[in-house]
């Protein structure tokens, strides 16, 4: 983490002066834990070293007028002393991450200046007297963070080795409680990809910088050195497994990767997010999500890992952090990874809000009350004792019970039934809350209508006096509704419903408060995506429509993703997709009939990912693929049932295409005999998603859905199947076979799309464009074939050269270019109503925002992204991240993305005035780009906006 010049401004800067050291002692090895100096293995090392804390914004600084071992002061931080360490030994700290900066200290021969080597050797040696672990490294180097990395190879290389040949020579008589870390954060700094997307170029430098690392330090001479621990980072230290999976780990047997992981980012460090007052169940599955990449990529293969720097900003969220402080200490604790505290003695700062990483205030090395309690649970959790007792619980407001349990913790819906008159239909359904002054909440009006159950969710802050009143109008509720339930989901104090009042009515007050738990261990306001649904709760079928969980129609727009080949590369393969506009993917599996079997963890990883990025995800077992064998279909239907439970909680995002292609021959009667047989072991089974059945004819006969269709269609009994048709050189050669094949298969009652299609395959052209067209005109979905990874011959397939998505191929400029109207799922906020009214309590205002859900309606006063240009910066027709990344590209790098840029995707004249979102006239600035990312997050309901 770039920890540099803005740091600078917000803290106070010191006035003493620094004297230059006369002498240095070295630590004789006799001095050392009898542990440490029998030479142990890395593994070994990094179990030993548990915890860490880093002196932050100290020998790391740099810049302003400050010269020689005066710098250490310079960015505002007292100078170290031994009593500084010592207070963090004595609060259970057991490793000591010492940042250091050496380009200022070098002469014109990149010698190292002495006084500076000496006064790091006495901070060394104050951990190492402590018995302490210490990890040395080359911080900010800014000969290292340059614009030029992946050029910049055979220049930076010999200053590279010449300072770590002083550092290893002068430290050479330290045991292994001394870590050499080769750099900080290495990256191509201050251009449009510093922290993510770097170039393969930029990638090999750092690799080559890494090898030439631990080579010099194996070949320095030392018996110590040749044992010592050596660090090593990938690009930025990225805790992002498509940057760290580019890390080329030497061939020596004492390296650990470093990894700098403040995640999940929104919670520990993004302003753009308003509120951190929650450590909710989506941030604590992100935490999970990147510690379990990191375990698999390194440590479950005996490659130790240590998290150089790891925190979480101070924004007034005592509790949260220390919730998300005790999953990250026993999730890295189980999985033998030690971290290292990012401290930089920042505490409040409004103009950096992300960067207050401060715990221990060094000036009088007491512990921050705001941040103390945080620590404390690290140390509870790995059972680290501290001079400190240890307090568990954070400080709270006076008035706050902080022994309340709340909806999240206990899984626990608070319910009120209620009841509507029939002449109850006009003015408003006032409900008053009564809670904890300032407490958040949120809940749902729910009921049953027309066999279906409906609701309409609110949410809203009580006021000082704990009053909350929310309104929705009587004409938002059905008029054959006359009962149902007031909901309480999640309350972050006390809340009670005390009176309710529907329309023309009375007040009503007898009712008698229920609770109902949430089995499967998920917290009540997520439950709608985790709880079995039937058809019409998830995806359904309508009026030969596709039909989402909140009774919108639906449209793919997206492409295939081959996981069961590149499992490594899902991840950050449906993030590229997801920047490309798309709102499905279709992810290739396997059932182990033919390649391994993807297991229930990465269905759940996959559809996790899917969701993040907003993306809906077709799951399809890819073995049966042309077989014209029944037993080969009831396979994977057989896998699929295995796992029901991952599918059942899924269905408003997943829909299960139970085999690709199967039937290589064009048999419409093999077709949907087996077709049939496969969804009733899938229906039997229990699994409620939408089924997607391929043509036969390797997914290319129309025909058979034509002749069969109705029937496989009839055979579901919960009338949930939609079918695909392949197009490749056959079913898609020209536009009249397009239309024929489309056309032919829709008779079938059924919905159609294409579930696969490239530009031209091994049996003729494709006439892709007609395709897309014609599925535009008749509202089908589509989905080309496939993001990267194809061989045998058809590697022209590729959409993209990168699994980033960085450079498109022939065919991907070619379908990015042609596809439109890709509008996400209303699940992810892309359809919902949002109504706000203000509603008066008796003492205040407290305005109150609700959320009409239904299964089977759709509300004429939607509010869509797709419906405004405003904030659509790259005129897609729809409003979402990708368009705030190309105004921040066009604003770094206006010479390729500007509008008289050289890039192919560059920005617009439309595109500017679209992308003018935040105070609307005054042209693009980086508040258009923020305005978007908080409609994105839902922090906002609407564009334009004024921030």
């Amino acid at each position: 983490m770039e920890k540099g010049r803005n740091v600078k401004r917000i803290i106070s800067f010191s006035a003493a002066a620094i004297c230059m050291l006369s002498s240095l002692r070295i630590a004789p090895v006799s001095e050392f834990d009898a542990i440490a100096a029998s030479n142990m293995t890395a593994s070994q090392i990094t179990q030993e070293m548990k915890i860490g804390w880093n002196l932050g914004n100290t020998l790391d600084a740099y810049g302003g007028t400050a010269k020689g071992v005066a710098t250490e002061t310079s960015w505002g931080n007292p100078k170290t002393t031994k009593a500084m360490i010592d207070a963090v030994k004595a609060k259970g700290f057991n490793t000591v991450r010492i940042p250091t900066t050496w380009f200022p200290h070098l002469d014109g021969s990149n010698n190292i200046d002495s006084a500076w080597m000496a006064r790091v050797k006495e901070v060394v040696d104050y951990c190492i007297d402590n018995d302490m672990y210490v990890i040395l490294n080359l911080h900010h180097e800014e000969w290292v963070d340059r614009p030029d990395l992946g050029s910049a190879y055979n220049e930076m290389q010999p200053k590279f080795t010449k300072i770590w040949s002083q550092i290893a020579d002068a430290f050479k008589d330290y045991d292994q409680h001394l870590i050499f870390e080769s750099m900080n954060e290495p990256r191509a700094k201050g251009t449009d990809h510093e922290w993510w997307g770097p170039q393969q170029s930029e990638v090999d430098t750092i690799n080559k910088l890494n090898q030439d690392f631990v080579k010099l330090i194996r070949s320095s001479g030392s018996a110590n050195n040749k044992n010592r621990l050596l660090m090593i980072p990938g690009y930025c230290a990225s805790a992002d497994q498509t940057m760290f999976s580019k890390i080329q780990v030497p061939s020596d047997n004492m390296v650990a990767i470093s990894i700098h992981a403040y995640v999940p980012y929104d919670f520990t460090m993004n302003t753009a997010v308003s509120d951190h007052s929650t450590f909710s169940t989506k941030y604590s599955s992100s935490l999970n999500q990147t510690l379990e990449s990191i375990r698999n990529t390194f440590t479950s293969k005996g490659i130790p890992v240590v998290i150089g720097e790891f925190g979480t900003s101070n924004f007034g969220n005592t509790e949260a952090r220390v919730k998300w402080a005790e999953q990250y200490m026993r999730t890295t604790k189980e999985m033998g990874i030690p971290c290292v505290l990012w401290d930089n003695n920042v505490i409040n700062a409004p103009s950096s809000a992300g960067e207050c990483h401060g715990y221990l205030n060094r000036s009088n090395l007491t512990w921050y009350t705001e941040s103390e309690p945080v620590v404390n649970k690290m140390m509870e959790v790995l059972g680290v004792s501290s001079s400190n007792p240890p307090t568990t619980t954070a400080s709270t407001p006076s008035g706050n019970d902080t022994t309340t349990t709340t909806a999240e913790e206990e899984d626990t819906a608070i319910l009120y039934p209620f009841t509507i008159s029939g002449n109850d239909r006009n003015g408003n359904f006032t409900i008053n809350f009564k809670g904890t002054p300032n407490s958040t909440n949120n809940g749902c009006i729910g009921y049953s209508y027309n066999g279906d159950w409906e609701k309409i969710e609110w949410e809203g802050s009580c006021d000082g006096n704990g009053n909350l009143v929310v309104e929705v109008p009587m004409s938002k509720i059905p008029a054959g509704v006359t009962s149902g339930e007031i909901q309480i989901w999640w309350h972050s104090g006390d809340l009670k419903m005390t009176d309710y009042k529907a329309g023309s009515g009375s007040s009503q007050t007898n009712t008698t408060p229920q609770q109902t738990t949430n089995n499967n261990n998920t917290t009540v306001t997520t439950a709608k995506n985790d709880q079995p649904q039937t058809a019409g709760n998830g995806f359904h079928v309508q009026n030969q429509k596709i039909i989402d969980a909140n009774g919108n129609e639906f449209i793919m727009r997206g492409v295939n993703v081959a996981h069961a080949w590149y499992q490594n590369n899902t991840e950050q393969t449906l993030k590229a997709v997801a920047a490309k506009g798309c709102n499905t993917v279709r992810v290739v599996c396997a059932d182990g009939g033919q390649w391994t079997k993807t297991s229930a963890a990465e269905l759940e990883k996959i559809i996790g990912w899917c969701k993040e990025n907003k993306l809906i995800c077709v799951l399809e077992a890819h073995d049966a693929t042309g077989s014209d064998k029944v037993e080969d279909i009831v396979a994977a239907a057989k896998y699929w049932a295995e796992n029901k439970d991952i599918l059942n909680k899924n269905t408003d995002t997943v829909i299960l295409n139970i085999a690709n292609e199967w039937v290589g021959t064009w048999d419409s009667a093999t077709w949907a005999k087996g077709s049939e047989e496969a969804i009733k072991v899938v229906r039997d089974a229990g699994i409620k998603n939408m089924i997607m059945i391929d043509a036969a004819g390797w997914g290319q006969y129309g025909t058979a859905i034509k002749e069969k269709g109705a029937e496989v269609f009839a055979s579901d009994p919960d009338k949930n199947t939609v079918f695909s048709i392949h197009f490749y050189g056959t079913a898609g050669k020209d536009a009249n076979t397009i239309k024929s094949n489309i056309d032919g298969a829709l008779s079938s009652g059924a919905p159609v799309l294409a579930g696969e299609f490239g530009y031209k395959h091994s049996d003729g052209d494709v006439d892709e464009i007609s395709l897309m067209n014609y599925c535009d005109q008749k509202g089908l979905g589509y989905l080309a074939w496939s993001w990267k990874g194809n061989g045998g011959g058809v590697e022209y397939l590729d959409l993209s050269n990168d699994w980033d998505g960085n450079s498109l191929t022939e065919w991907g400029d070619i379908f990015f270019g042609a596809m439109k109207n890709s509008k996400p799922a209303s699940v992810f906020g892309g359809s919902s109503v949002n109504t706000t009214s203000s509603t008066t309590a008796a003492t205040t205002t407290t305005t109150v925002t609700t959320t009409v859900t239904t299964t089977q309606q759709t509300t004429s006063s939607q509010q869509q992204p797709s419906v405004t240009l405003c904030g659509d910066a790259n005129c897609d027709g729809i409003v979402n991240i990708s368009d705030a990344v190309i105004i921040m590209q066009s604003l770094a790098n206006p010479s390729k993305y500007g509008e008289t840029g050289t890039d192919a995707l560059r920005i617009t004249a439309q595109g500017k005035i679209n992308g003018d979102c935040e105070s609307m006239g005054n042209g693009l600035t980086n508040k258009d780009a923020l305005a978007i990312q908080q409609l994105m997050l839902d922090l906002i309901s609407s564009l334009p906006v004024t921030i």
